[in-house]
C-alpha cells in the first residue's frame, strides 16, 4: 500500500476489497489516482454500479 493515512483513497479501496474480492486488482489500479471532494464521489458512484451489476450477474 503506497497511501498515506489521510488519503480518502484507502477508504475506497477498503471497499472495493470487501465487496469484489477476487475481482479486487482489477479496479484498484484507479485509486493511485490523486482523489479530491467531487472525484471521490463520483467514484463512489461508480463503484456502487459495479458493484450491483457485479451482484446482479452473479445470481
Amino acid at each position: 500500500m503506497r497511501y498515506k493515512g489521510g488519503n480518502p483513497a484507502v477508504n475506497l479501496d477498503l471497499i472495493i476489497m470487501v465487496f469484489f474480492k477476487d475481482r479486487y486488482t482489477v479496479y484498484s489500479s484507479q485509486l493511485y489516482l490523486p482523489l479530491n471532494g467531487r472525484s471521490v464521489w463520483m467514484l463512489l458512484g461508480l463503484v456502487k454500479k459495479i458493484y450491483v451489476a457485479g451482484s446482479a450477474s452473479s445470481d
